[in-house]
């Protein structure tokens, strides 16, 4: 689930990986080991009334091992709106009435639910992703009436986790929100989680 975050998860913090995420960490609560902070920055070309699709996978965005979870903070530069999109073909941001999810056009429905520069000035889109997980799809608009460029800009906190006892588990679990408040826990939702 796109979170609207400040900061990343450093090491000795807790993840925990909330939701119907990949049977190999659903539910699951781990420690960060090590981190490393990658830059990505990814070009686009956007024809005029068009948009081009970023599939994560393609992209090198998902971890290989098992013990890898990344962290990524999303930001754009550029004549851009961009757009998450999972399962792969859904819009993830959309109003409950009729109608009323992002278009495929220039219509007004175009700015339901997407994110631009000055949107993410005062923040970062932040996902999160393990190996075998659902491809995750962010569709970039060109905010233009013209040939555009922009420049995803993502910044990977690759970290390496370990798998917390089940008594660690089952102490910090039952006192998240003091873990929380003191900034030793993250929790990153699966989307099945926040559909409803």
């Amino acid at each position: 689930m796109p979170e609207f975050v400040k900061g990343f998860t450093k090491v000795g913090q807790y993840l925990y990986m909330k939701g119907d995420w990949s049977d190999s960490v659903k539910d699951t609560l781990f420690r960060v080991e090590f981190t490393q902070m990658i830059p990505y920055l990814y070009p686009v070309e956007i024809n005029k009334g068009a948009y081009v699709d970023i599939d994560f996978s393609s992209i090198g965005l998902y971890p290989k091992s098992y013990e890898t979870v990344y962290e990524i903070g999303i930001y754009v530069k550029g004549d851009a709106l961009i757009y998450p999109m999972i399962p792969a073909n859904q819009y993830y941001n959309k109003l409950e009435a009729s109608g009323f999810v992002p278009s495929d056009d220039l219509s007004v429905n175009k700015y339901i639910g997407g994110f631009d520069e000055d949107i993410l000035k005062s923040g970062e889109l932040k996902e999160y992703t393990v190996r075998d997980y659902q491809s995750i799809v962010y569709r970039v608009f060109g905010d233009s009436y013209r040939n555009t460029k922009a420049v995803l800009k993502f910044m990977v906190n690759r970290m390496h986790v370990v798998r917390v006892s089940t008594e660690e588990t089952e102490e910090i679990l039952s006192n998240v929100s003091k873990y929380v408040a003191n900034g030793m826990l993250r929790v990153a939702c699966s989307y099945e989680l926040a559909r409803w």
